[in-house]
């Protein structure tokens, strides 16, 4: 746009458009601008009136759409979206049909939303479902399909211990120091894994409790203070059979 056709759009704004929204340009009613006081050629170019609320908002409150004129939808984001559950709810049949047809033919667009979403949310579709059926029967549900797909359980459960292996090495630790009673109530569970964190960095190492989980004459603590890294050889070689000020 030149500067003469620019100057030439904003005297035909402030003539023939006195209203505080009025309606200008080759579109008619879908593009307005808000204020005289504004610079009305952006305004113009850069705003557009709801069909549905009558709202003048800016194009990035209207969806894309090809077949327009101006490549909007004539409805702005909301109001689009209320009449799309609107006609969800009273059209569901239709609805389900449509989108099985969908999915059955996009099943890799459909993985792929999914994956998406349950990184962006963790947890959150658990939560709602909990709170929708109830924690005992989510859990069962969970329990029927893992042992309906036990090779996917499986796979899934293989590529979680090997992205964490320090929580694997912090729960396994711990659930055996659980049986024997050995995890005092003061125990700093953040500081024990730290522990085995750290120690992954330190490859042939392992973290050994300085004091025996289990012996014959002493049995110690599974606690951050009971906790070192030392070599696996010599982790190995120690085993339950001395510590320190051992009798």
């Amino acid at each position: 746009m030149t500067m003469r056709s620019s100057a030439n759009v904003a005297r035909r704004s402030s003539s023939g458009c006195t209203n505080a929204t009025a309606s200008c340009g080759p579109l008619g009613n879908a593009l307005r601008f808000s204020a005289p006081s504004q610079n009305p050629v952006y305004n113009w170019i850069m705003q557009k009136q709801c069909t549905k609320c009558q709202q003048v908002k800016p194009f990035s409150e209207f969806h894309r759409y090809k077949r327009s004129a101006d490549g909007y939808k004539s409805r702005c984001k909301p109001c689009n979206t209320a009449e799309t559950v609107r006609w969800q709810r009273e059209n569901k049949e239709q609805y389900m049909a449509r989108y099985s047809a969908w999915v059955a033919g996009n099943r890799d667009k459909t993985r792929a939303a999914s994956k998406r979403w349950n990184e962006r949310n963790r947890g959150v579709g658990y939560q709602r479902r909990v709170a929708k059926f109830g924690r005992e029967v989510e859990n069962e549900r969970s329990r029927q399909w893992a042992a309906a797909n036990r090779e996917k359980t499986r796979a899934w459960k293989a590529r979680w211990k090997k992205a964490n292996p320090e929580a694997v090495a912090a729960f396994t630790g711990k659930r055996r120091a659980a049986l024997r009673n050995a995890i005092p109530a003061w125990a700093n569970e953040q500081a024990i894994l730290d522990i085995y964190r750290e120690c992954r960095n330190h490859p042939d190492h392992h973290v050994d409790h300085i004091v025996p989980l289990v012996s014959k004459i002493v049995c110690g603590l599974h606690c951050e203070a009971n906790l070192q890294i030392i070599l696996a050889v010599e982790n190995y070689s120690k085993n339950n059979r001395r510590w320190p000020d051992m009798p």
